[in-house]
């Protein structure tokens, strides 16, 4: 596995995905196969970067989705519908 910065910490790269449009970083997905959610994490030319999701980055996609603009995924609104 690779690793990149980001949010001033060194993250595992737990995978790569292509969207037509790049969610932004932060962003929640999943769950995956095995039922664990996923963070963007950044971009590699036209991959997603995704890693595992901390309680810290679903702490600030809930606070994103809730005071923020709103959610980024589909994932996010339903962590918001609570």
């Amino acid at each position: 596995m690779s690793m990149i910065d980001y949010a001033g910490q060194r993250r595992f790269v737990a995978g790569r995905i292509r969207y037509a449009t790049a969610p932004e970083p932060g962003t929640i997905l999943g769950p995956n196969a095995t039922r664990e959610h996923l963070v963007v994490l950044g971009q590699d030319g036209q991959d997603t970067l995704l890693g595992y999701a901390t309680d810290e980055d679903r702490s600030l996609a809930f606070r994103h989705a809730l005071l923020g603009p709103g959610p980024r995924s589909v994932t996010e609104f339903q962590m918001a519908r609570g």
